[in-house]
């Protein structure tokens, strides 16, 4: 790779970490086809025709774009594309295990559920995401820096039992904060936040 292309990647990632919307649709837009490729690879013919490849490419731009600034650091392409990869198979063998091994879902015993289809197509796209991740910073912003840290480690997965205890607060008052937020923010984009 020429060093013309790493300082372009590198500018690339920059404005990825920093939540640019263009960024973000133009690193989708040049790693989407691979991470797609990915998919279509690892998912079995028994559940192609009960998921859609690309419900899976979006199921990785979206835990992608809810990783914090300093998960975001790749050197060249060459990292950052077998990730995207790893994140994809690791998405289809979630479904894998919980679809063809486990008792309870075997895709053999399963009839075709309408829920799953509405499930799938509500799920949004990594603009929204990337808009909806934006918002979210700015909620942040406002809030006290306790306040900013319980809500990031909720953010990144811990659990309201956990985040309460680390804080030294109840997990009551942490739900409360929660659910403050949401009532403050109406109607706006809070699908695709990461709590």
């Amino acid at each position: 790779m020429s060093s013309q292309e790493d300082r372009d990647f590198t500018d690339l990632m920059r404005r990825v970490m920093n939540r640019s919307d263009a960024a973000a649709r133009e690193l989708v837009e040049r790693f989407g086809p691979r991470v797609l490729r990915m998919v279509r690879k690892r998912l079995p013919r028994a559940l192609r025709s009960k998921y859609d490849s690309l419900d899976f490419v979006q199921a990785v731009w979206a835990s992608f774009f809810v990783l914090p600034r300093e998960r975001l650091q790749f050197d060249s392409p060459d990292d950052l594309g077998p990730y995207l990869g790893e994140m994809a198979a690791n998405k289809v063998v979630d479904v894998i295990r919980q679809r063809l091994q486990g008792v309870k879902y075997k895709a053999d015993r399963e009839q075709v559920a309408e829920e799953l289809n509405d499930l799938t197509k509500s799920m949004p796209s990594p603009e929204a995401i990337a808009i909806a991740r934006e918002e979210w910073h700015k909620i942040l912003h406002n809030e006290p820096s306790h306040n900013q840290r319980m809500l990031k480690d909720l953010a990144e997965g811990t659990d309201t039992e956990e985040v309460a205890r680390q804080h030294g607060f109840s997990p009551k008052t942490v739900k409360r904060l929660v659910r403050r937020m949401r009532r403050e923010q109406g109607d706006k984009e809070q699908d695709s936040w990461p709590i």
